[in-house]
């Protein structure tokens, strides 16, 4: 009998292991009531009646936004850690629209006159968002600890942020003077997972100048599948010689994929080569134009 009862227990407990909790799952919708359960779709409420049923449910949540546009500048911020933002996220959360439209499912910040960013997640969580545009968040100018990210900062790379087939259009994040880690117009921070999404008009401003410095980088390396350009691209000529510039630089990174690690550190001569390819390349295109039209 002892036997059977360990065994039982051991059966038991191996059982137990395989047993997870589901997703709350939580609704809403632009017109929502604050007041409203969020439990389905007949009775989503604001978007800020979900969140905090989000933040107060055991485990993760996932919220559905019905199509529309969400009004957040409407909302009152709040603070952490002496850093500003309509909502603070401590728990696994995942934000997907109902269409799965960007287009359609748009969250709306208050730009610089009401300055706050979208989401702060101060410590480790996991985060998607899917099928949302963001647009028009400032992050606020009195943040003290948390800087930059003017639509989202995660905290770290313990805050896993995963963005997929969505919009980030004219989010800013600015100081009257450079400051360290002022970065990310659109989201500063996180291990960062992005597939599908655009990247617009979002801008890192310091100094005096109104339109930010110019310039870029691009940021990548041989085992990963992706290279990020980050620039501050105002339509100039230079600018495009810039971009096509750092883009260069990507596709090195693309044909360095899978080398062993020591055959990645090339000489310079060799790391500006496919650069200055598409720079030559920028060039004899715009000359061929000329002749074209004149």
């Amino acid at each position: 009998m002892k036997t059977f009862k360990s065994t039982l227990l051991a059966v038991f407990a191996g059982c137990i292991s395989f047993v997870t909790l589901a997703d709350s799952q939580w609704y809403a919708k632009p017109d929502g009531a604050d007041d409203a359960a969020c439990t389905d779709p007949a009775t989503a409420g604001s978007i800020s009646a979900a969140m905090a049923k989000a933040a107060a449910a055991d485990g993760a949540s996932v919220i559905t936004l019905a199509d529309g546009d969400y009004d957040i500048a409407a909302l009152t911020p709040v603070k952490e850690n002496n850093s500003s933002a309509f909502f603070v996220v401590k728990k696994d959360l995942t934000l997907v629209s109902e269409g799965g439209d960007p287009a359609n499912c748009r969250l709306i910040g208050g730009g610089e006159e009401n300055r706050s960013r979208f989401l702060l997640i101060p410590s480790a969580a996991s985060i998607a968002l899917t099928g949302i545009t963001v647009t028009n968040f400032w992050d606020s100018a009195e943040d003290k600890n948390y800087l930059g990210g003017g639509a989202i900062f995660a905290n770290g790379t313990s805050v896993a942020l995963t963005i997929s087939g969505c919009v980030f259009a004219d989010n800013h994040t600015r100081r009257p003077q450079w400051t360290s880690g002022i970065s990310g117009g659109a989201i500063n921070g996180g291990a960062l997972d992005v597939t599908d999404t655009a990247f617009i008009g979002n801008m890192a401003i310091t100094g005096s100048d109104e339109t930010g410095s110019g310039g870029a980088f691009c940021s990548g390396a041989s085992w990963a599948d992706r290279s990020l350009v980050m620039t501050n691209f105002q339509g100039s000529f230079s600018d495009i010689s810039t971009l096509a510039h750092e883009l260069g630089h990507a596709w090195h990174n693309r044909c360095m994929k899978g080398l062993p690690f020591m055959m990645t550190d090339a000489p310079m001569p060799l790391a500006e080569t496919a650069s200055i390819f598409n720079e030559t390349m920028l060039v004899n295109k715009l000359i061929e134009l000329a002749f074209f039209l004149f």
